[in-house]
């Protein structure tokens, strides 16, 4: 799931179902066969028709999938405040911090969205980081 969360930009609908941009149409195949190659694993692939309510459908998946990873994200960016941050697990945050919001603008394009109600989460995301970023910076100091 990691791997078409992060590289296909998956997004679940309900267990076991995702949807998938367009333009990972021929890796998502790839990855289907290479599946199928395994015992008993198996991906079907139906497209989804491209109407208002199922934009909206995928644009409140992505919603609640986006606002977890930026949850999950501050969690652990609060927790590195209480320890000791190296330089390279900084990045790493500010990295995953930016494929987030990089995987929200481009869901925002792909529906023809507004991200603004993810845009709290994301506000509570980049405080946290930008504190964190503060604390490194003074320790180094």
């Amino acid at each position: 799931l990691d791997y078409m969360r992060r590289k296909l930009q998956s997004v679940p609908l309900k267990s076991s179902v995702h949807f998938v941009p367009i333009k990972h149409a021929d890796e998502l195949h790839r990855f289907a066969e290479a599946v199928g190659t395994l015992a008993g694993c198996k991906i079907d692939l139906i497209p989804l028709v491209d109407l208002a309510e199922q934009r909206e459908h995928v644009m409140e998946a992505f919603q609640a999938d986006n606002d977890a990873a930026l949850a999950e994200l501050v969690v652990e960016l609060q927790k590195a405040r209480s320890g000791s941050v190296t330089p390279k697990g900084y990045a790493a945050m500010r990295q995953r911090y930016d494929e987030i919001m990089d995987r929200a603008n481009h869901y925002a394009d792909l529906l023809d969205a507004s991200i603004d109600r993810t845009s709290g989460a994301s506000d509570v995301a980049k405080a946290a980081l930008a504190a964190l970023s503060r604390e490194f910076v003074a320790a180094g100091s």
